[in-house]
């Protein structure tokens, strides 16, 4: 059994090699994204292998990437009832809603 407090990565290796810094980064997003962190969140995009230097080098981009990204997870993501207390939560993925401002975002920040 999993501890409390603990994070599981579990990587079959199905769709294709993914370098160790996005593997890294994709630990780091979880955790930030559980936290609610979207600018750490934002600056991993990077290390994701997902934005290209130009959007994290601009501050006035990278704040606006930021608040893109707050509102996409607000669309996408259910914290559930009590959002707002300081528990972290794990949120439910709105699918079809992730989707959707994928594709509002990726044309405008050039994934």
């Amino acid at each position: 059994p999993i501890a409390r407090n603990q994070l599981l990565y579990l990587d079959f290796g199905l769709i294709a090699d993914v370098p160790l810094q996005v593997r890294d980064g994709l630990v780091c997003a979880v955790m930030y994204i559980i936290q609610r962190r979207w600018g750490r969140v934002a600056s991993l995009f990077n290390r994701l292998m997902l934005l290209p230097d130009w959007v994290l080098e601009d501050q006035e981009t990278m704040r606006r990437f930021t608040a893109d990204l707050e509102v996409a997870a607000d669309a996408a993501l259910d914290f559930g009832s009590g959002a707002d207390t300081a528990e972290p939560r794990v949120p439910q993925l709105r699918f079809a809603a992730l989707l959707e401002q994928l594709a509002l975002l990726a044309p405008r920040y050039e994934f």
